[in-house]
């Protein structure tokens, strides 16, 4: 269990380095390996070793680097889909639309979307399951409704950062233009 605690320590520290801002897939870099061994990794803990990394995510999740925060999210995106527990990232729901109020790294702000994404298909799965043995935790369904009204507030503060770098693109191109056709 030490060995695996290790392991796991080291692959959130290279979660961690991403040095590219934006959203760019088609680079693979080390971040983007030491996701996928976690994927592989953190399937095999129960929710208790699970739930203990919380803090240490947490903590990631407020740092002033962009790279930790992404390695926060791609933890917690992680434990989310591994987890036995559906609800298990439900309580991040209210920090998630906070970062993603706050924050305009490209990155960042695409992992916590997949991150609320998780933890509302993890929820509809359990709620769509029949099982009388285990009955869809209530009370959290009932907030499902208020969690998609800040989806929709999300996506819609989502596009107008789009919106404001196209038009940002769009002058700095226009700029351009003009230098150009000063010059010749």
């Amino acid at each position: 269990r030490s060995n695996a605690q290790a392991l796991i320590i080291s692959l959130t520290r290279v979660c961690c380095t991403s040095q590219n801002e934006e959203c760019d897939q088609s680079l693979y870099l080390p971040y983007m390996s030491a996701s996928q061994a976690l994927k592989n990794i953190l399937i095999l803990f129960p929710d208790s070793v699970l739930e203990s990394m919380f803090p240490m995510i947490m903590n990631l999740a407020s740092s002033q680097s962009f790279g930790e925060r992404l390695g926060a999210l791609i933890i917690l995106s992680r434990i989310i889909r591994n987890a036995d527990n559906e609800y298990i990232g439900f309580q991040f729901i209210p920090s998630l639309f906070s970062l993603l109020s706050t924050d305009k790294v490209p990155c960042v702000i695409c992992q916590a979307i997949k991150c609320v994404k998780h933890i509302l298909m993890r929820i509809a799965d359990d709620a769509l399951k029949p099982n009388p043995q285990n009955p869809p935790n209530q009370e959290i369904l009932a907030q499902l409704p208020q969690v998609g009204e800040s989806c929709f507030h999300m996506m819609t503060q989502v596009l107008a950062i789009s919106d404001e770098r196209t038009q940002q693109q769009a002058t700095e191109a226009a700029e351009i233009e003009a230098i150009v056709e000063r010059s010749t």
